[in-house]
Formats: C-alpha cells, structure tokens, sequence
C-alpha cells in the first residue's frame, strides 16, 4: 500500500512585535467560498476544559523536557490549536486518542474545540498595549480530495483557510515560510528547507503576542554580572534591575520567584528559581496542571531587590515522541492512522510524519517578545527596612501565563542566557 504522509501542523507563538491585518497565499484557497459559521462559545471554558488545557499544556512541557534540548521551550497554546485542526479530520479509536491527549478530563472532540474558539476569542481582546494575535492555515497538495465538513469545522472554529498547491513545486515551500515569517513578524523565517515527496498536507498554527511590562526596567540600571550554568560554568550576563521595589514574590519553600505583569493586566511573565540543590529541569518535571495557578495565588506585595537576566531563547523540537508518551499513537502508524474525516487519496493511507515545533522568545527592560511555529508533518517608593534579595543568576523556570486561565502560553528553563 503507497503511503502518504500528513504534513503540517505549524504553531507559532510571538511576543514583541507587530502582526496586522491578514496573511496572503498565492495558493488556491479552498475555502474563498466558504462562509464561517456562527459559534457560541458562552460557558465553553468550563472548569473541566481549562483543567484540561492546564494539563495538556504541562504534560507537554514536562515530556519535551526529555529531549534534553538546551533552554527547552514551548508554546502549549500553539501546539494545542495545531493538534485540535488535525484531530477535526481524525476517525475511529485514533479520535478517541486525540481527545483523550487534548481533552484530558473526558472532554469531546466538540468541547475541545470550542474550548479553543473561547481561547482564541479572549486573547484577541487582552487590553492595555498587548497585541496577541492568532492565525490558522491548511495547505493541501494538488490530488488530495479534502473533505467539506472538515473543512467547515476548521473554518467554524479556528478561522482556518485551506491553500491547494503542488507540492512538487519547489516555490511552494517558499510560500509556506513566508506565511509563517509574516505570521511571526520576521521572528520565524524559515521551517521547511523543502518539501519530501511523500507529503500531502500541513496544518498551520500562528500565534503572535506582544506585551509591554505594567513596569518597565530603565537601561541605565543594568549591570553585568554572571550566570551559573547547572555544569557550574560561569557565563556573562546582563541584569535587569529596578532596585528595591515592590513585587509580586513567591515563596514556597520549593521555589522563590516572581510575578512580573504587563501592562494589559491579563497576563503576567513568571519567573521561578527552585531551591538550592534542585536543577531546573528535576524542578520544571514536578509541575503539574495545578501548579501555574497555585504559584499565581501564592504570590504577595513584597519589597524585593530583583536582578533579572536579558535573554533571548530559541529551541526547536520535533514532538513525535513527546506526543506518543501522552499516548498519541495512531496517528503516526501509516498503517493504523484514520484521517478518512479529512480527505482521501486515490491510494494509499494518510498519517502523521512528524510534529514540527519551532519557539523564539527575548526578554529585555521593555518586555517580552516571543515567537513559536509547530509543524505537524504527517508524513520608585523610599527604600523599606526589609526585603529581600532575588537574582536569578542561575537555570530557572519560567512562563508567560494567562492570569485568568492559570494557563502557559509559553513555558520554558533557562539553562545557559549565553547560549
């Protein structure tokens, strides 16, 4: 039996920056003459979806901690909307599979999406200075019979236009990147060098955020210093500070950090330094989906004199294996995989090759600027008396998070700020 592979899920995440208006294909969209329907997402994030969300979202940063990639990290929110377009064309017990990953507390396939419309709906609304925007594509090889209805959904619930091109044609890899360059403000400018001849299909996933801190740190505090790698070597690094003022800290006991919002008030970065005597990486693989909310509330007004590294971390993953441990399995089988919901071929079986994801993210004295790009390839107060001292001068955990949601949108360690 000729196989086929499924190529495309292709999530980016971007903080700092601009993205305005819609991206353009050359393509021919499938879509042009498809109008979205109306969905009612009212009482969608229900306390069962977002424990969901939550779980997915720290499943998956704990299992692509396996890796054992430098400076790991992830946009849950990204790889979760590229994974519910795929599973809109899934069939069968691989469904089954598909909501058990994404909808880890008994959510349907229904639930899950329109969890993900609701999602998408509040972050194009966040307030203040933040710009987080969110944008979906399907690309199609010319022969591959795509089926209305999944169409539809994917139009229905994620804004997704569906592009036919030949694959075969060597500008169509060219026109893909410059999608997703465009969707990521410049900050992603290439995922595919080229296309394999086995490929019929990507599903994109775009997401861009920028957010400015509610406080910003002056430049001209800055000073140089070191930063403690886990092996014990010592890196330059720069050090945002804002001298003693006052803070949302965190103090556990099994971490201390910090809760810095932006200036939308919706979300917030977090930074978390475990204990002495625990790596980054054994801490980060205890956090489960309660964790990001529990910090959230632990956090209290504290005068703290803060030293906060400028970095800029880039990783990119390949999620098979991630995505297997969370028990997406059929998917990958060219034998088993059931996508006959989202087209067919005229021979040969449609599976999953590989789950491409590609994350950028720079911290500096303004605030944050982030971009991540999943491919799923199938195929100022008076100085107090007290307070306290927080440097993160070696590995640490940290996130952008959804104050709301108690929700990752990007999470990651920072293990070397030279690298």
């Amino acid at each position: 039996m000729k196989r086929r592979v499924l190529a495309g899920l292709i999530c980016i995440g971007l903080l700092f920056g601009s993205f305005t208006g819609c991206i353009q294909a050359k393509a021919a969209d499938l879509t042009a003459g498809y109008t979205a329907n109306s969905v009612n997402t009212e009482g969608a994030l229900t306390d069962e979806a977002l424990d969901s969300l939550r779980s997915f979202s720290m499943e998956l940063f704990r299992q692509s901690l396996v890796s054992g990639e430098e400076n790991t990290l992830v946009s849950p929110t990204s790889v979760l909307l590229a994974l519910a377009l795929t599973a809109n064309g899934a069939s069968g017990d691989m469904l089954k599979e598909f909501e058990a990953v994404l909808g880890q507390e008994g959510l349907s396939l229904t639930q899950i999406d329109l969890a993900c419309k609701a999602l998408m709906e509040q972050y194009g609304d966040t307030g203040g200075s933040t710009v987080l925007r969110i944008a979906n594509s399907i690309w199609y090889d010319e022969g591959f019979a795509a089926e209305k209805a999944f169409l539809q959904t994917d139009a229905d619930y994620f804004g997704a236009p569906a592009f036919q091109k030949s694959f075969r044609d060597s500008g169509t890899a060219d026109e893909v990147n410059a999608w997703i360059e465009e969707a990521t403000g410049g900050l992603i400018p290439k995922m595919l060098d080229k296309i394999d001849a086995e490929t019929v299909m990507f599903l994109i996933n775009a997401l861009y955020l920028k957010a400015t801190w509610q406080s910003e740190f002056d430049p001209n505090d800055n000073y140089d210093g070191e930063f403690t790698t886990e092996e014990g070597t010592a890196v330059p690094a720069t050090f945002m500070t804002k001298g003693i003022s006052r803070e949302q800290y965190i103090d556990t006991g099994d971490e201390t950090g910090v809760l810095l919002p932006y200036d939308d008030g919706k979300l917030a970065f977090l930074a978390l330094l475990p204990e002495e005597g625990t790596s980054a990486s054994d801490y980060a693989a205890s956090l489960d989906g309660d964790s990001i909310g529990n910090l959230i509330a632990a956090a209290e007004d504290t005068s703290v004199l803060l030293g906060l590294p400028k970095f800029k971390a880039e990783c990119g993953l390949t999620l098979n294996d991630t995505l297997k441990a969370m028990g997406l399995v059929t998917a990958f089988d060219p034998d088993k995989a059931d996508f006959s919901a989202m087209g067919k071929l005229s021979q040969g079986n449609v599976y999953v090759g590989s789950v491409l994801h590609r994350t950028v993210l720079k911290v500096d004295e303004k605030g944050t600027e982030a971009a991540a790009a999943t491919i799923v390839e199938m195929s100022g107060t008076s100085m107090p008396m007290d307070y306290v001292t927080l440097r993160f001068d070696r590995p640490f955990v940290y996130a952008v998070v959804d104050l709301a949601n108690n929700l990752p949108v990007f999470i990651g360690v920072m293990d070397n700020t030279a690298a």
